[in-house]
């Protein structure tokens, strides 16, 4: 994965962007997001269809943009200092 970029809105929309690929066929890059407060503390996930796991499929070798949505409870947005990605293929 490369270049992985989160935008998150007041509103709790959230919107994401990323290169990725893989050296497998049939393989799935894999992802969870926890928004974290200024002391670390986990807030909540961004859910994707009610789900915390991302999904997106990838064909060997080739580099793919990778756009999602997500959503979070708005109410967390004032308190929202930083992000925690796990992510693997």
């Amino acid at each position: 994965m490369d270049g992985a970029k989160w935008t998150l809105f007041p509103n709790g929309s959230a919107s994401f962007e990323a290169k990725i690929v893989s050296s497998d066929s049939n393989d799935a890059w894999l992802m969870w997001v926890n928004l974290l407060d200024s002391a670390g503390v986990v807030l909540g996930p961004i859910h994707h269809g009610g789900d915390p796991k991302f999904v997106k499929g990838t064909v060997k070798n080739q580099w793919h943009w990778w756009f999602d949505a997500g959503s979070f409870d708005a109410r967390l947005y004032d308190r929202i200092n930083s992000m925690r990605m796990t992510s693997h293929c």
